[in-house]
């Protein structure tokens, strides 16, 4: 069995636009198979440029997503996730539009921090779960949290 090689777009350059279409010719000359398009910004690729840098270097496309924290469909929030069926479907739109058989990527936002870090936690965070005794006691927004309020959660003293 054959199996085309391929290359990300993520090698080389990021964001990947229209303008940066050269690069199919250089993944070609690499002995590559497929192009993977990671489409951070859907607006910096049309499927006519795309397809033409592929049928001028003979490789296929692949699309992959970039998902990320204003891109996760699993988010609580309504806009975030309408946000990311927006997205997804852009995605999809160029997918068909260059013969891609698929779109690739993590499409999930969803990061696990496990820290006593608290400052780190507060900054790199969105919501924080707090454990005692091997169960979950509480979870806050980041925005929401202080270093002193965490501590008390985390010990069992009330808020007052």
């Amino acid at each position: 069995m054959n199996r085309p090689l391929g290359a990300s777009t993520f090698i080389w350059v990021s964001p990947f636009a229209d303008t940066e279409l050269q690069l199919a010719s250089h993944v070609r000359e690499l002995g590559f198979d497929v192009l993977e398009v990671c489409v951070e910004q859907p607006d910096l690729l049309t499927g006519a440029a795309v397809s033409r840098a592929a049928e001028d270097n003979e490789l296929g496309i692949s699309v992959c997503g970039a998902f990320g924290r204003d891109r996760d469909a699993s988010d609580p929030d309504p806009r975030t996730r309408s946000n990311a069926l927006d997205y997804l479907k852009r995605c999809i739109e160029l997918a068909a539009a260059v013969g891609s058989p698929h779109v690739a990527g993590p499409m999930y936002a969803a990061i696990i921090l496990i820290s006593s870090d608290l400052p780190e936690l507060l900054s790199l965070s969105d919501r924080i779960a707090v454990m005692r005794q091997g169960r979950v006691v509480g979870v806050v927004p980041a925005s929401q949290a202080t270093e002193e309020s965490l501590v008390k959660e985390f010990i069992g003293v009330a808020a007052a």
